[in-house]
């Protein structure tokens, strides 16, 4: 072998090495979606796609720019055209406000290496105008589902209950403003039995809804009178008004429709008694607190009214306190009992 023939075998070993290494390098910059948050979307995406080469520094600072270009978008709407800056604070709010509303875009298209690309060919502020008709398709989504709760309500004297469904979301989407104050939330009295976290502005309102869908859709599946009895004798044993009552109704009917269903009680029925849940406590006066939740999750699989997913959750949050006060022969003392000696009039 001359000379050529090893530089040329020599070269090609390198080449080889080079193209090796490459692909190592290649592999070790693949996007680390741990570190891209939902909640702050497109600046964890950027931050990583410049970490991994796929947006060049120059571009990078493009984009940038292009985020504050999109806030003076906001600060003009919120001034009405009058101003150009506003103060510290209020900035910094705009500001939140244009990335929740290009989040909700990119978000949108389901694809990080998509939405990377879409931010290198698209100028933010139309991003930021793309973002604000996304939450307004929101919007629409919310009214519907509101629609759909209204129409399987419970029928309760729960003020909180009825001032969501009638008055609070209504209320929220009029005076939610998608340019400057897409990312605000809004606090209401009745809490679904799920809380609703890691969500903002309008996604974390439909949320509510969709939660507060799903229970009534549970709770429609026993007679009202049913209902309102088990709700009263709940109030009755609390001191609490039953206009007032600070209390998730749904959490009340699963968690005594699943102790009937254990005790084979007539279908339909959320009637518990001292002497039940003194049964329940001690049939299972043996068994430990994880073998009671394990008891519990085979028995909810007889459930088969509303949506399982959430059933199946919201069982999750309701079996610690279940569990511990049946192990503790206490279970009498969380759940509503039929005395005998009720007012029918509510």
């Amino acid at each position: 072998m001359d000379k050529k023939d090893i530089d040329s075998t020599k070269l090609s070993a390198v080449t080889a090495q080079n193209t090796k290494n490459e692909r190592k390098k290649r592999k070790k910059l693949r996007l680390n979606r741990k570190k891209i948050k939902y909640h702050n979307y497109t600046i964890t995406l950027l931050d990583e796609a410049l970490r991994c080469g796929y947006i060049t520094e120059i571009e990078g600072s493009r984009i940038k720019a292009g985020i504050t270009d999109a806030l003076e978008e906001a600060v003009k709407t919120y001034t009405g055209n009058e101003s150009t800056s506003v103060m510290k604070e209020t900035a910094n709010s705009l500001l939140k406000s244009v990335l929740f509303a290009i989040d909700a875009y990119l978000l949108g298209i389901n694809d990080d290496r998509k939405a990377i690309d879409v931010i290198k060919t698209n100028k933010m502020p139309k991003l930021y105008d793309l973002g604000m008709k996304q939450l307004k398709l929101l919007c629409y989504e919310t009214l519907s589902l509101l629609a759909k709760a209204r129409s399987n309500r419970i029928v309760t004297p729960n003020e909180a209950y009825n001032k969501l469904i009638d008055h609070d979301i209504t209320d929220f989407l009029k005076s939610y403003n998608i340019a400057t104050n897409a990312h605000v939330n809004s606090i209401f009295d009745y809490k679904t039995a799920l809380p609703v976290t890691n969500y903002r502005g309008i996604y974390c309102v439909k949320m509510i809804i969709y939660y507060l869908y799903c229970e009534n859709s549970f709770c429609a599946s026993f007679d009202p009178n049913e209902l309102n009895r088990l709700y009263q004798r709940w109030c009755d044993q609390n001191n609490e008004e039953y206009g007032a009552a600070k209390v998730n109704i749904y959490a009340l009917t699963y968690t005594n429709a699943l102790l009937c269903d254990y005790l084979k009680k007539e279908h339909g029925t959320l009637t518990l008694t001292y002497e039940d849940c003194d049964l329940v406590c001690r049939i299972m006066d043996d068994f430990k607190i994880s073998e009671i939740a394990n008891i519990l999750r085979t028995t909810s699989s007889h459930i088969v009214d509303g949506d399982a997913e959430y059933n199946s959750k919201a069982l999750e949050k309701f079996i610690p306190r279940l569990a511990r006060a049946i192990a503790s022969g206490q279970l009498a003392s969380i759940i509503p009992i039929d005395t005998g000696n009720e007012n029918t009039n509510q």
